[in-house]
């Protein structure tokens, strides 16, 4: 696990982030910076940003201007070959599972742990069956991605990214797919991993109950900039019409349908 020995200097930290996709710019300024062991949610409505946002934090994209620091050094600028140890200390749930088709549900789990030799074949079957359980799927283990359903495959991938503990996560929609049961579920994987591991957390998502229940602070992003960011509390009971709006499922208020 991550180094947690002080909670008051940033784990990450990002400095007026932009990306644009031709004359599109889908992140116009964004900063924000996360606590080790501390729990960020992104809100806001689809096309604000919040996918790529993360992309850009591992550099899966590259920003066009700004800056990413991870554990106090600059990432966004690494070339490729010198990213690998940073990916392995932040684990990324992505929002379409990002399954092997071509393995079963113990050896896509299993994967990253099999890059790693201390892991036997024992240890590797004991872990994956761990994971498994807190997600709900052990009779599933040597299923096949296809025969799963959605929810399914979003679950066995949230239990990929966690299987080796990385120090930081990052979760794009991690509950989407999910029935209100398994979605409460999540919510107590997260809280445990932070509880017991100090594990520290962004986690993108339009899951209003899995925000109150994860959250330390709360960043609502629109048109690609930051609208309002602040502790959880704040923010779910702020006054601003748009976080309202977004908040109550409400179509009657006009912001957001201007953006």
């Amino acid at each position: 696990m991550g180094d947690t020995h002080d909670r008051y200097v940033p784990l990450l930290s990002v400095r007026s982030l932009t990306k644009c996709f031709g004359d599109l710019t889908v992140l116009d300024g964004v900063s924000l910076s996360v606590k080790a062991g501390e729990s960020l949610v992104v809100l806001g409505p689809s096309g604000a940003g919040k996918s790529v946002l993360l992309r850009c934090i591992v550099s899966l994209l590259r920003p066009d201007a700004g800056t990413v620091h991870f554990r106090g050094d600059r990432i966004d600028s690494l070339p490729e070959r010198q990213l690998a140890p940073v990916r392995r200390d932040i684990g990324f749930l992505f929002q379409l599972g990002g399954l092997f088709d071509s393995l079963s549900v113990f050896e896509n789990i299993a994967f990253p742990l099999r890059e790693h030799e201390r892991f036997n074949d024992m240890e590797c079957r004991s872990r994956v069956e761990r994971v498994l359980e807190l997600v709900g799927l052990i009779d599933l283990i040597e299923a096949m991605p296809d025969q799963l359903s959605g929810g399914q495959r979003r679950r066995v991938a949230l239990a990929r990214a966690i299987i080796a503990e990385p120090s930081m996560m990052l979760y794009d929609e991690p509950t989407a797919g999910l029935d209100p049961v398994r979605s409460d579920a999540v919510a107590r994987i997260i809280r445990r991993l932070r509880t017991n591991l100090g594990l520290t957390s962004i986690i993108v998502t339009h899951d209003i109950a899995l925000a109150r229940k994860t959250a330390d602070r709360i960043l609502f992003l629109n048109d690609g900039r930051v609208h309002v960011s602040g502790d959880r509390d704040t923010v779910l009971h702020t006054t601003d019409a748009m976080v309202q709006q977004f908040l109550e499922g409400s179509s009657e208020a006009t912001p957001l349908e201007q953006t």
